[in-house]
């Protein structure tokens, strides 16, 4: 073999150990960065809808935009974008109509938004004296209430007694945080707040018995979120003369 010939092959060989170790340096990174991004989320409800989910729900997203949005992840839109992207708690009124508070100088005033006709009117209705304007309390109508621990579980409390119902794989002291009950007490919604994130806050919805869960929204701006079901009733309730 001349001697340019044995110079080709070596170069060849230099070239794949070459392409070799940056295949290998490509794949480290990605099992790095993919380790670093662990996700402790339920799987998208808007992506995979679950139809056993009843009702709709209300929140202010980080836009500022009133989303609507069917529980079980089957439909979701931004109803109504708030002036100057402003606005407080929020809770249904009726099946088309919520009710946001808003501050001036007469204290936390409701004002009505129509969702289907986008009409937003002044109530007048000033929140009553030592009270929060939207009844946010964890317990159910069932008596029930939501803990979790920091490390992440979930337990159902009723008389002293706690059902451990679910596991979260989270950093310690950032587990998600209870919000609300479904009106019919069978579903748990709760808030995650996921670190060095750019979107908003998630939502997660959990049933009573742990089994079944999922994400139905990651951008919502942690003012509230109000359920809405059929037949059944709203929570949370307003607290307005």
């Amino acid at each position: 073999m001349e001697a340019s010939d044995r110079v080709t092959v070596r170069d060849r060989l230099v070239a794949a150990a070459v392409i070799v170790a940056l295949a290998a340096l490509a794949l480290l990174i990605v099992l790095v960065f993919a380790f670093g991004r662990h996700d402790p989320s339920p799987p998208s409800l808007t992506k995979q809808p679950n139809a056993s989910i009843p009702g709709e729900l209300v929140f202010v997203d980080a836009d500022g935009c009133i989303v609507r949005a069917a529980a079980s992840g089957a439909r979701s839109e931004q109803a109504y974008c708030l002036p100057n992207n402003i606005g407080g708690p929020i809770a249904w009124i009726d099946d088309h109509t919520v009710g946001i508070v808003m501050y001036d100088q007469r204290g936390a005033v409701l004002r009505e938004i129509d969702l289907a006709t986008k009409v937003e009117r002044d109530t007048g209705r000033i929140v009553q004296p030592g009270k929060m304007p939207i009844d946010s309390s964890s317990v159910s109508v069932n008596g029930e209430s939501v803990t979790v621990d920091k490390d992440g579980a979930v337990f159902v409390v009723k008389g002293g007694a706690r059902t451990r119902i679910a596991d979260f794989d989270v950093s310690e002291y950032n587990g998600p945080q209870p919000v609300i009950w479904s009106p019919d007490g069978a579903w748990i919604l709760l808030q995650y707040y996921p670190r060095n994130s750019d979107g908003g806050n998630e939502l997660w919805i959990l049933s009573r018995d742990g089994q079944t869960r999922g994400t139905i929204a990651t951008n919502a701006r942690g003012q509230g979120v109000s359920w809405r079901i059929d037949g059944v009733g709203i929570t949370p309730t307003l607290n307005f003369n």
